[in-house]
């Protein structure tokens, strides 16, 4: 089975995951790649979607893209 993590389209992206932590280890490493491409993710416009099976979503994730 082939596991997905990253889709890319034009100037768009979706990262997929399956805990919150992975999440910012992605956030981070899409830092440090914008940085050493001299990229700019426009944070303004950024959106994170959860979807899970089951249970609540915690309200506060600490997600951060350059400590933002």
């Amino acid at each position: 089975m082939l596991d997905l993590f990253l889709l890319m389209y034009t100037d768009d992206m979706a990262l997929f995951v399956n805990c919150p932590e992975d999440l910012q280890i992605m956030l981070d490493s899409l830092y440090a790649y914008t940085i050493k491409w001299n990229l700019e993710v426009n944070v303004d416009i950024t959106k994170i979607m959860v979807f899970r099976n089951c249970g609540q979503i915690r309200n506060n994730e600490p997600w951060k893209y350059n400590n933002e």
